[in-house]
């Protein structure tokens, strides 16, 4: 996944800067108060909100490093109350809402990483405008929706396409999953008759390719024929696993009473499939 730090600044705190003008934090009485200007907060502090309650805490994350230390050193010694009320002055200023725990983080990834394909996303399919959510007009959580909804097609989705770093993770956690490649299959989203028919006539070209091929080769080299491609994992197909893995329970409980009292092991000679379902061990 490419580096939003390497060679330049936070596409967030960009996008902050721009959709609102500068905070001007103003500190203490008297006639010449110390003031610092926020253009913007921190991102990383932003993705710190996810886990911090501490007023102190929250102020420190979100001004960032540079200013950390002159802004903590003059609240310590202004009432408890200046701080809770700078905390909730940025948060404000900037529509940092209170979000669900680990949304912040994953927005301001999303944002760093493909902010421009995510504007361009929303101006096109949406008919929104992503500084909206930087200026508080639209809650946080809509934006977190919206994304896991844009069209296949769109920028957004090119961009996680491309992204090599992205491609590698997945191709890890796709090594862990487990038998029955669920998380291979198409989503059930936009599934339609025509689809399914569609993956039954490739998969049986598939074999008709195989077997024209594998006709005039010698048995020991002519493989297994391809399997058909699959589709979405509904809901029935989980239960239809679940009843013949019952059914498969039943029949070696007649034949061979107490087998599952060995911690629930299949008995010899099978074995439980990603769904639970005893199949031949070979």
């Amino acid at each position: 996944m490419p580096d939003p730090d390497a060679g330049a600044d936070s596409l967030f705190e960009q996008l902050q800067a721009e959709a609102v003008g500068p905070l001007h934090l103003r500190l203490g009485d008297g006639d010449d108060p110390p003031v610092w200007t926020l253009a913007a907060v921190d991102s990383d502090g932003v993705c710190e909100l996810d886990e911090l309650h501490n007023p102190l805490d929250v102020v420190e994350a979100l001004v960032g490093e540079d200013l950390a230390d002159e802004i903590i050193d003059e609240l310590e010694e202004l009432p408890w109350s200046v701080t809770r009320t700078v905390a909730a002055q940025i948060r404000e200023h900037f529509a940092l809402a209170d979000l669900p725990p680990g949304m912040w983080a994953h927005l301001v990834e999303q944002l760093d990483l493909y902010g421009a394909d995510i504007e361009s996303d929303l101006a096109e399919h949406r008919g929104a405008d992503l500084l909206d959510w930087f200026r508080g007009r639209r809650p946080w959580p809509q934006l977190a929706r919206f994304l896991t909804r844009l069209p296949e097609g769109s920028r957004y989705h090119a961009a996680l396409l491309g992204d090599e770093e992205l491609a590698r993770e997945q191709i890890e956690a796709e090594q862990g999953d487990d038998e029955d490649g669920s998380s291979r299959r198409p989503p059930l989203v936009g599934e339609t008759q025509g689809l399914s028919l569609l993956r039954a006539a490739v998969s049986a070209l598939m074999r008709v390719e195989h077997a024209i091929y594998a006709a005039p080769a010698p048995k020991s080299k002519r493989g297994n024929p391809p399997r058909p491609l699959k589709g979405p994992l509904t809901a029935k197909d989980r239960l239809l696993d679940e009843l013949g893995t019952a059914e498969v329970f039943d029949i070696f409980d007649q034949v061979t009473p107490g087998w599952r009292d060995d911690d629930e092991k299949p008995p010899a000679g099978y074995r439980e499939s990603g769904s639970g379902l005893l199949i031949p061990d070979n």
